[in-house]
């Protein structure tokens, strides 16, 4: 899974202990979205105004698979699309506000409540779309 909810993480066993004790920033500076006009899909590069480079919220998962090493996985925690996104898709990855970095990356926080704030959609008016070519 490279995508998880984050309104039932907590509650689904496959991530529940991960939001609890292994969270993760993901480096990014955007996101592709695909939006259908007519009968094409159109790709949308969604990012902060300006370009700069952020964290999605994610949680991570060490495997261990029969006969192999164990292997690091991440997922991207994702929630309810904001204003601009909606027009392209009804979710988008959870955006961390570097003002929220310490609490996110907090050894100490393992109650998934204490995290509701980090989990919200990131403010539309501070982002920016536009279409791209493949």
């Amino acid at each position: 899974m490279i995508n998880a909810r984050a309104e039932t993480a907590q509650v689904r066993s496959m991530f529940r202990d991960a939001l609890a004790h292994r969270r993760s920033l993901v480096a990014a500076d955007g996101f592709y979205e695909w939006k259908r006009e007519g009968r094409r899909k159109r790709p949308y590069l969604i990012r902060l105004k300006g370009g700069q480079p952020y964290g999605m919220a994610g949680i991570w998962e060490r495997c261990a698979l029969p006969g192999r090493e164990p292997v690091d996985t991440v997922a991207i925690l994702t929630t309810a699309a904001n204003e601009l996104v909606a027009e392209l898709h009804n979710r988008m990855p959870v955006i961390v506000d570097p003002a929220d970095y310490d609490l996110w990356m907090g050894p100490h926080v393992h109650e998934a409540w204490a995290l509701d704030e980090v989990l919200q959609p990131f403010l539309a008016n501070g982002m920016e779309a536009y279409r791209v070519s493949l």
